[in-house]
């Protein structure tokens, strides 16, 4: 065999090549085989500046897979905490702890709606859900709970332009990516 240009000329070249082909058509098939089909989506919000592009891209997910779509906002069991320690404070001319978070969930499943119509998912079967607690393990339990496939989030969490709406802080996100059973697609700024 002698080398020409950085190639391998001579007897027995063909068979090579041919079988270097098939090794790579072998390893295709066995990722493919491999790879997990995306039947549930959960995307985690945290009404971002960066929020509608994030909705975009998990709708775009989900139809191309045909997937259902979670939609997960995650009420901090520290903005609970807080409007307790205030209506203690207050005294009977504050919300109570209930009406609190009655108000709050509400007012975010108002705007996961408003940011589903923008985003127009037409046929795309989605759920919203809104649940208290610590952002991290409320996220992982959902990924557990609903058996996900794949979790999309942002790598930033709110600034708080509006002191009614929690932060889901860009660690939340790591923390997502380092422990999720699951693969998490980082959406990274607007799109």
């Amino acid at each position: 065999m002698a080398h020409k240009n950085g190639e391998i000329s001579g007897v027995g070249t063909d068979r090579l090549r041919v079988c270097s082909r098939e090794q790579t058509r072998l390893k295709r098939r066995l990722y493919v085989r491999e790879v997990k089909k995306i039947n549930k989506i959960l995307i985690a919000v945290a009404f971002s500046d960066q929020s509608e592009g994030h909705f975009l891209y998990a709708a775009y997910l989900a139809d191309l897979t045909k997937a259902e779509l979670f939609v997960l906002s995650v009420i901090n069991r520290r903005d609970i905490d807080a409007a307790a320690v205030f209506a203690r404070l207050a005294g009977s001319s504050a919300l109570t702890v209930d009406q609190f978070t009655q108000i709050e969930i509400k007012r975010r499943k108002d705007r996961v709606n408003e940011t589903l119509n923008s985003v127009d998912l037409g046929n795309i079967r989605h759920k919203t859900l809104v649940r208290i607690g610590n952002p991290f393990e409320v996220v992982m339990e959902v990924i557990n709970e609903l058996k996900v496939d794949i979790v999309v989030m942002g790598t930033r969490g709110a600034i708080v332009k509006d002191e009614q709406y929690s932060i889901l802080t860009g660690s939340v996100a790591e923390k997502v990516f380092r422990h999720s059973p699951v693969p998490v697609l980082s959406v990274r700024g607007d799109l």
